[in-house]
């Protein structure tokens, strides 16, 4: 939304060290200290001063010259924390702070965060008042808070709706044929299931024959939904780079925008002697050479701009050649020359998944198990979208956050649930009742990640198109 602030009042987005946050920030803790003089007694328990890098923005009102408000938004541990609320008392009952909470909301949202925190003291009824009727929910304390029980108060406010994704197995296990899946993808897909991860352990599947990949499964099920996004695990170190690439882009095709890949690396020597092309790489080179492959992928779909198809038939053209790219990679690993045999697809780029924290910086999607994983991906890729990756254990609930839709503080955008048996799809069919959601025709992995569609790197900005 856009916020509108009140007559005489402006918004100023200044440094963190400005003269005017910073006097501010000290007419804040003059109000406060007294609250808690019993409590810190000392330098050495007083908060740690901030680092100002972390510091995403700091937003100023100013009435006149004066400046009257502010907060900033900082990252903190891997979560996007909302820092010092505080408007001068004169200029208290105005609006200012549920405004300056709605335009840091915006201003995040813009960057690609799903979700805000934010930590405030037990002697401040006033600031708990003005997060709970802004729409803020209480939750346990976070990062650098997490060992206080007795002073932080702490609440998060979610910007988008939280992810809700599922780990299958494409083939392999009973609960995993084509037809199972299918089945399984379908209901989920009706009950509003964002997106669906296809694992694919070709070792584990070799005594069973006849057995699909997981791009294959992928192909058949996309023709057989509506709504969810379909993301299979496909292969990097055994595929060529070029095969796989045009696979996701015909699959973003046949799907209508919702299908993205999850990066494969297959480093055992098992994996290797299935392909029969090469021995297996160790795990660093193993890496490097999947984020190049991710590289060349997202080349490829690029080397056609959006508008080369003009489909002339008086004169036989199907494409103009101008618009058509070589990529000309060449790498330590392998080169490609391109360009793609395949037109540019519905998303431009389609959403690349890995559960490499090592590949973070390289995808747009990352699943991760545990916090300091978390952590780290926030850290060396900060705007990436965070799945949750939890076991959908049946009988145990506790092993499933309440509330899959709800807010549960672990600085993710979602959760990715594996349900391993039948207890688990079970449960994965009950929360998405519970969560009631409403599945929306038409949307793109996209447009549910939060992310633009890129235009093609090669595409000449100046150039006129060609018409039939």
């Amino acid at each position: 939304m856009t916020v509108q602030w009140p007559e005489g009042y402006r918004l100023e987005t200044l440094a963190w060290t400005s003269p005017e946050a910073s006097g501010l920030r000290d007419a804040m803790d003059a109000e406060l200290r007294p609250r808690y003089a019993d409590l810190i007694r000392d330098a050495a328990a007083a908060p740690a001063p901030v680092d100002p890098t972390q510091i995403l923005f700091t937003l100023v009102v100013l009435a006149g010259a004066e400046p009257v408000a502010t907060t900033s938004l900082k990252w903190t541990d891997g979560f996007a924390e909302i820092k010092r609320v505080y408007v001068a008392a004169d200029h208290r009952r105005a609006g200012l702070a549920w405004r300056l909470l709605a335009e840091a909301g915006d201003r995040a949202r813009a960057l690609g965060i799903a979700e805000l925190v934010l930590q405030t003291g037990f002697r401040q009824p006033e600031a708990m008042a003005l997060y709970e009727r802004s729409g803020w929910r209480a939750v346990p304390p976070f990062g650098p808070y997490e060992a206080d029980t007795v002073v932080s108060r702490c609440y998060a406010l979610r910007l988008d709706p939280l992810l809700i994704g599922v780990a299958v197995r494409a083939a392999g296990t009973d609960t995993a044929t084509a037809s199972a899946v299918t089945g399984l993808v379908q209901g989920w897909d009706r009950a509003g299931l964002d997106l669906a991860v296809l694992d694919d352990d070709s070792v584990a599947d070799i005594a069973r024959p006849a057995q699909l990949d997981a791009g294959l499964v992928a192909s058949y099920l996309a023709l057989r939904t509506r709504r969810v996004a379909i993301l299979p695990v496909l292969e990097t170190l055994h595929t060529e780079p070029f095969h796989l690439a045009k696979a996701v882009q015909t699959l973003d095709i046949v799907s209508g925008g919702r299908a993205g890949w999850q990066i494969g690396v297959a480093t055992s020597a098992e994996q290797a002697a299935l392909v029969g092309r090469r021995t297996a790489p160790q795990r660093p080179a193993a890496v490097a050479e999947a984020a190049d492959v991710v590289e060349v992928a997202r080349r490829l779909w690029d080397s056609w701009e959006d508008d080369a198809e003009i489909r002339d038939a008086a004169t036989y053209r199907f494409v103009d050649r101008e618009k058509l790219h070589h990529i000309d990679f060449s790498g330590d690993h392998f080169a490609v020359r391109g360009p793609s045999i395949v037109p540019r697809s519905p998303q431009g780029r389609p959403p690349v998944l890995t559960d490499d924290p090592a590949l973070a910086a390289t995808a747009d999607i990352v699943r991760v198990r545990d916090l300091d994983t978390l952590a780290t991906v926030r850290k060396v890729a900060p705007l990436t979208r965070v799945l949750w990756d939890l076991p959908a254990v049946g009988a145990d609930r506790r092993s499933v956050p309440a509330g899959v839709d709800g807010i549960v503080l672990t600085g993710a955008d979602g959760r990715a649930l594996r349900p391993d048996d039948h207890q688990g799809i079970a449960t994965v069919d009950r929360l998405l009742a519970d969560a009631a959601r409403h599945p929306v025709d038409g949307a793109s992995l996209r447009d549910r990640l939060g992310l633009e569609r890129p235009a093609s790197r090669y595409a000449a900005p100046d150039r006129p198109a060609v018409t039939a």
